[in-house]
């Protein structure tokens, strides 16, 4: 494994994972929020770095999304436990997180594997996208429910997220899909 300070942050974000969630699972929000502020400027910091010290790789191709995915996952998994009176994650919010990963995941494995289509997911903006205002929404609950503040404003915004990150996540899913399958009959 190629090992460059763009993988190590990678791996960090991978690291930090079950801290972020034990401390969600446990209401120590403040240091959830830091973990995962972390975490997040790590995912940012990882690609920019990997770009400007020409240290992109195959490793670090697979690492970074999976990351992404592990820290997320972990977080929406996580608050669907905890016991608050601001926010509550519907579970049919992180099955669809899940179920368009793992449809991503298994569909490029099928095209590798089975018809020996050397397929892979690449980044695009919507991806990019949906990363992004997923990280944001995790930071916009774990700050509510730091702040305390309960209002009718905060909680519109609440389901604007989820409904936009939903809405997201079908059309990322879409685009990704259409991408194998271009591949796939080419």
């Amino acid at each position: 494994m190629y090992l460059n300070i763009s993988n190590l942050l990678t791996i960090s974000r991978i690291f930090f994972t079950p801290f972020i969630v034990k401390n969600i699972l446990s209401g120590n929000w403040h240091v959830s929020i830091t973990l995962f502020l972390f975490a997040a400027f790590t995912d940012i910091l990882d690609g920019f770095l990997a770009r400007i010290l020409n240290q992109e790789s195959y490793i670090g191709t697979l690492l970074d999304p999976l990351a992404d995915k592990i820290l997320l996952i972990s977080c929406y998994i996580s608050l669907l436990f905890i016991e608050n009176n601001l926010f509550l994650i519907p579970s049919w919010f992180t099955v669809i997180i899940i179920f368009k990963e793992l449809i991503l995941i298994s569909g490029s494995l099928i095209l590798n594997c089975v018809y020996r289509i050397n397929f892979k997911i690449k980044p695009s903006v919507l991806g990019k996208l949906n990363t992004f205002f997923q990280i944001l929404f995790v930071i916009f609950i774990l700050s509510s429910i730091i702040l305390k503040i309960d209002s009718d404003i905060l909680n519109n915004i609440f389901y604007i997220f989820l409904y936009f990150i939903t809405v997201l996540n079908l059309l990322t899913l879409m685009h990704y899909s259409f991408q194998a399958f271009k591949e796939f009959i080419v």
